[in-house]
This record gives C-alpha cells, structure tokens and sequence, in this order.
C-alpha cells in the first residue's frame, strides 16, 4: 500500500514473481472533499502466456536448468583461472559473443521452439567459441581476440546499468 500526495511523483514499480497471477488497484481519495474513486483493477503474470521464449514456463523447463547451471559453473572457473587457462577464457567468451547475437536472430526472426532455439543457441555458440580459439591458435593476434573480450563485458556491464533506474528515463 502506497500514499501519494499532490507534490509527488506518480510513478509506482511492484516486484512479481513470474507465473504467480496479481491484481494491482488503485483508490484515489481526496482529503479535502472526503470522497475516493476506484480505478479499473489490472492484473498480471509478470510474464507472457502465449510467447514462446519469454512465457511462465521457461524457467522451470530442464533445458533451462541444464543449459545455464553448465553456463554458470563455466563462467566461475574463468572467473576464478581466466588467465591461467587462455583459450578456455577465450572460448567462453566466443560462445557468449556468438550465442547472444543468434539467440536473439533466432528469437525475432523465426517461430521455433524454445528447446530448439536453445540447441541452435548452443550450436552457433560452441562454433564461434571454436572460431575464436582457431583465429587465436593460427594468428596468436592477441588485439581481435580481445575485442571480442571487451565487447562481451561493454554487452555485460550496459546491461547493468540499464538494469538500475537510469534506464527507466
């Protein structure tokens, strides 16, 4: 429950949990006159029923759990050894690099289904990955490899900063 007065700004933000329905209302009430009015109640599942990608039951599917639980144990072993192990920091930032602009080709430009997008998501990933490892193994150019490096953590860190508020203006 929320009070606003006259002076304040108008503008309200509610956490969801997706695939857990919510009705949201608004009652306005005028001190001064001592009546109120009841806006039309909206509802939401904080997600899309009928989406194929971004639908309530994504996350709970085991394509979801086994492709991102296998991401994020990758990303903490680069996290923690980047260095030590070169390539395997490069191919992990070859598959992000090519596995996130396909994902979103894939998602906007076809009406597949979410199990194959996330096989052509990984596919598309693990040959830029082999890609980025092969330019490195032929050439040993340590600038193109690290493009690629700096452009997935410019991707990571834009992502955050508009994930704040700043990207609600």
């Amino acid at each position: 429950m929320m009070t606003l007065t006259s002076q304040d700004k108008t503008e309200l933000y509610f956490s969801s949990l997706p695939g857990q329905g919510v009705i949201y209302n608004v009652i306005v009430r005028d001190p001064k006159w001592n009546t109120s009015a009841a806006y039309v109640p909206v509802h939401t599942y904080a997600c899309s029923l009928s989406a194929l990608v971004n639908n309530c039951y994504t996350f709970r599917r085991l394509s979801t759990k086994i492709f991102f639980t296998n991401l994020a144990f990758l990303g903490l072993f680069v996290c923690f050894l980047g260095h030590r192990f070169w390539k395997t920091g490069l191919f992990f930032n070859g598959f992000i690099f090519k596995a996130f602009f396909l994902f979103i080709i894939i998602t906007k430009e076809s009406a597949l289904s979410y199990d194959a997008t996330l096989g052509l998501t990984a596919a598309a990933g693990i040959i830029g990955a082999l890609l980025l490892v092969g330019y490195w193994w032929r050439f040993g150019l340590v600038i193109p490899c690290m493009l690629i490096v700096g452009l997935v953590l410019g991707s990571l860190v834009s992502s955050a900063f508009f994930f704040t508020p700043v990207g609600d203006y």
